[in-house]
């Protein structure tokens, strides 16, 4: 289906662009997890946390304009998954980034006053809020159905978690 679509790219991927699109996608849910431990309560840590997940993706950036579109399959038993990255990927990835640190700039907050309003944490919603960040940044790198299946479920699947995590009914 690679070939008929017309992704598959004849260079070959350079090396550490692999290793920079596996961090692209796990790192944020490796922060979120890290963020549900600590709990920060101050904006600025979970800034400069929300500006690792920028690192890998200026290295890829910068790959990418140097080397051109970058390619990867990645196999997990039977199944192969296609990533690739291009101009366009970048320009949504740093979009997705941006926004997740947006987001991580007013959760301390936000979170604050939700605590004293209702007397408890919602630890979740820093997994949630990296599993969405990861999910998007697969959507925006898969090259095949499958890779944007998976990411199109776990951002479903996200999203509901973060639309409980109020716990309370809107009227």
């Amino acid at each position: 289906m690679i070939e008929r679509l017309g992704l598959e790219t004849t260079q070959l991927p350079t090396t550490g662009s692999s290793v920079m699109a596996l961090l692209i996608v796990g790192l944020p849910l490796l922060l979120g997890v890290v963020g549900a431990v600590s709990r920060p309560t101050r904006n600025w840590p979970a800034v400069l946390v929300s500006l690792l997940a920028l690192l890998p993706l200026l290295v890829l950036m910068r790959l990418v304009v140097t080397h051109g579109t970058q390619a990867w399959a990645l196999e997990l038993g039977g199944l192969t998954l296609y990533w690739r990255a291009n101009g366009l990927t970048l320009l949504l990835l740093l979009l997705t980034q941006l926004l997740v640190l947006a987001s991580a700039a007013y959760a301390p907050s936000y979170l604050r006053a939700a605590v004293q309003a209702r007397g408890r944490g919602q630890a979740w919603l820093w997994p949630l809020m990296g599993l969405l960040a990861s999910s998007l940044s697969l959507i925006w790198l898969a090259a095949d159905l499958l890779a944007l299946y998976i990411g199109l479920e776990l951002m479903g699947l996200t999203a509901v978690g973060l639309m409980l995590l109020p716990g309370r009914i809107e009227r």
